[in-house]
C-alpha cells in the first residue's frame, strides 16, 4: 500500500511538472523565434559587411562600360556604398535617393542622385525586358526606407507580377501592396482617396502644398508602379491614362511621388508624362522609341552628353544601364545590382509593422516602430550594425539638383569651419523668435516673414535649420514615448 502511495505521488508530480511546461510552451516558442531572428540578423550584418569590403575594391575599378558613355562598368553591388556616398554628398537635402554610378570628369566614381523635395516630382523608368527596371526601383525604395522612419516615409507598390515585393508585406514602411491583377483597381482608387484626404488636411492647415505642412501625420508617400501594361489590362487604356493624368498632376502638392515603370510608353497619352521630370531610360531596340521615353530626340540626347536608349548596350548582359534625363541634362549611368540575398538582408533591417498588442492604456500601437529583435542582447549588438549605419538623419532641402548630382548648398558657405561642412549661424535671440513663431502653427515661410520681414535668402535658411532641429528633437521624444509601452509589455 505504501508503495502505491509513493508511486501515485511521483505520477502526480510528473503530471504537474509536465503541465507547467505545457503552459510555458508559448513563451518558450517566442523566445526561440526571437533567438532565431537575432541569429539571422547577425548573419545579415556579416554578409553586408563583407559586401561593403568587396565594394571598396570595386570602386578602384573606374572603367566605363564600353558603349555606355560614362556609366561605370562595375558599380558597387552593396547598397551601403550608395548610402555612404549620399551621406557624403547630400548633407543639406531631404529624401535623397540614388539611381546609378558613373565616372566623373575628375576620374572618380560618382553617384547620380536626386531628392523628392525641391528636385524630383515623378520618375519614369523605361526599358525592354531584363533592363533592370525593378532593380533600379528597389535601389531607390530601399535607400529611402533605410534612411527615413515609417513616420516620415510610406511606400505603395502596384506590381501585378507579384514577385519582387512580396517581402515588403507587414513592413512598417508599407502603405499598400497590390501584387495580383485583381488588386490593381482597388489600389488605384485608394490612392485617389488618399490624395483627397490629404487635400482636406492641408486646406485645414492653411498651407498651399505638402512641403510647407509641419504636422506629423502626412509622411511622404512614394508609389511604385511596376509595369503600366498590367494596369492597362486591369482597368483599360482610357481609364488608366485619365487616372495617371489626375494623380501625377496633383500628387506632388499633397506629398505623393510616383515612380512609373514600363517597357515603353510609345503608344500612351503624353499629358501625364509632362509631370515627369526625371527620365531613366534603358535599352530600346528602335530609335523611334527614344523621344517618347525621354522627352528628347535622339540628336538632343547625344548633344547633351547622353547615350540614346536605342544606342545603349543590349540586355540582359548589360542590364542596369540607363540614360538619366532631367531638364536639358543627360547622363548615362549603371545601377547597382541588388541580388536576392542582399534584398532579403535589407528587408530584415526594415522594421516590421506592429500588430495590435495588449499594451497598457493609452499606448498607440499604430505609430510604434517595433524592434525586429526582441532580446536585449540582440538590440545591443545591432547598435553598430550595417542596418544602423545605413540611417541618414532628416536634413533640410537643397536646390538645383539633377542627374549629375550638382546642387547649390542650402546654407551660407561663408560661415563654415575649416574642413567642416558649411553651416548656418543662428543667434540665441533669433532661435528663440523662430521657435516661438513656429510653435504657433505658422508655415516656415510665414515664420521667416514674421521674424525677419522676408520670405527667402539667408533668413529662410536660418528658419530651415532651426525648424529641422526642432522637428528632429520632437521625433526622438515621440518615438521614445511610443516604444516604451511596447518594451514594457515585452519585458512583462
Amino acid at each position: 500500500m505504501e508503495a502505491v502511495i509513493i508511486l501515485s505521488g511521483l505520477l502526480l508530480i510528473t503530471l504537474l511538472y509536465g503541465t507547467s511546461k505545457l503552459f510555458a510552451l508559448p513563451r518558450l516558442w517566442r523566445e526561440w523565434q526571437a533567438f532565431q531572428q537575432w541569429r539571422a540578423t547577425q548573419n545579415t550584418q556579416q554578409e553586408l559587411h563583407q559586401d561593403a569590403k568587396a565594394d571598396a575594391v570595386l570602386l578602384d575599378n573606374l572603367t566605363p562600360l564600353a558603349g555606355a558613355g560614362t556609366a561605370l562598368a562595375q558599380p558597387p553591388a552593396a547598397l551601403q556604398a550608395s548610402i555612404a556616398k549620399l551621406r557624403q554628398d547630400t548633407t543639406f537635402v531631404h529624401y535623397p535617393f540614388p539611381f546609378g554610378w558613373y565616372v566623373g570628369t575628375s576620374g572618380q566614381a560618382e553617384l547620380a542622385y536626386g531628392e523628392f523635395i525641391g528636385d524630383t516630382n515623378h520618375i519614369l523608368i523605361t526599358g525592354q525586358s531584363d533592363t533592370g527596371k525593378d532593380n533600379l526601383a528597389l535601389n531607390i525604395l530601399f535607400t529611402l526606407a533605410l534612411t527615413h522612419t515609417p513616420k516620415h516615409l510610406q511606400v505603395a507598390v502596384i506590381d501585378g507580377k507579384g514577385l519582387d515585393f512580396t517581402g515588403w508585406q507587414h513592413k512598417a514602411h508599407t502603405w499598400r501592396l497590390a501584387l495580383t491583377s485583381d488588386e490593381i483597381a482597388d489600389a488605384m482608387k485608394a490612392l485617389t482617396t488618399e490624395r483627397d484626404r490629404r487635400r482636406e488636411i492641408l486646406a485645414a492647415a492653411d498651407v498651399s502644398k505638402w512641403d510647407e505642412y509641419r504636422g506629423g501625420d502626412l509622411p511622404l508617400l512614394v508609389v511604385y508602379i511596376s509595369e503600366l501594361s498590367l494596369l492597362q489590362d486591369a482597368v483599360g487604356k482610357s481609364q488608366l491614362e485619365q487616372w495617371l493624368n489626375s494623380e501625377l498632376a496633383a500628387g506632388r502638392a499633397f506629398g505623393i511621388r510616383y515612380i512609373v515603370a514600363s517597357q515603353t510608353v510609345t503608344r500612351l497619352d503624353t499629358r501625364w508624362r509632362g509631370q515627369v521630370n526625371l527620365f531613366l531610360a534603358g535599352y530600346q531596340p528602335s530609335q523611334s522609341q527614344d523621344e517618347p521615353n525621354t522627352a528628347m530626340s535622339t540628336a538632343e540626347i547625344r548633344a547633351n552628353g547622353g547615350i540614346p536608349p536605342s544606342e545603349l548596350p543590349e540586355v540582359p548582359r548589360n542590364a542596369g544601364v540607363f540614360t538619366a534625363i532631367s531638364g536639358r541634362r543627360c547622363l548615362t549611368i549603371r545601377t547597382s545590382k541588388l541580388d536576392r540575398d542582399q534584398r532579403r538582408a535589407w528587408l530584415q533591417c526594415l522594421p516590421d509593422a506592429v500588430p495590435p498588442l495588449a499594451t497598457p492604456a493609452g499606448a498607440v500601437a499604430s505609430e510604434v516602430v517595433a524592434p525586429t529583435m526582441s532580446p536585449p542582447a540582440a538590440q545591443t549588438a545591432s547598435t553598430a550594425s550595417e542596418c544602423d549605419k545605413a540611417a541618414l538623419p532628416p536634413a533640410s532641402p537643397a536646390r538645383e539638383a539633377g542627374p549629375h548630382g550638382e546642387r547649390e548648398p542650402a546654407v551660407d558657405p561663408s560661415v563654415s569651419e575649416a574642413g567642416a561642412a558649411p553651416r548656418v549661424v543662428v543667434s540665441a535671440e533669433e532661435r528663440a523668435a523662430i521657435l516661438a513663431a513656429f510653435e504657433t502653427g505658422l508655415s516656415r515661410r510665414k515664420v521667416c516673414l514674421k521674424v525677419f520681414g522676408t520670405e527667402g535668402g539667408k533668413a529662410y535658411q536660418k528658419v530651415q535649420v532651426v525648424c529641422n532641429e526642432y522637428e528632429r528633437e520632437q521625433d526622438v521624444h515621440e518615438q521614445a514615448d511610443a516604444v516604451a509601452p511596447y518594451v514594457s509589455a515585452q519585458a512583462a
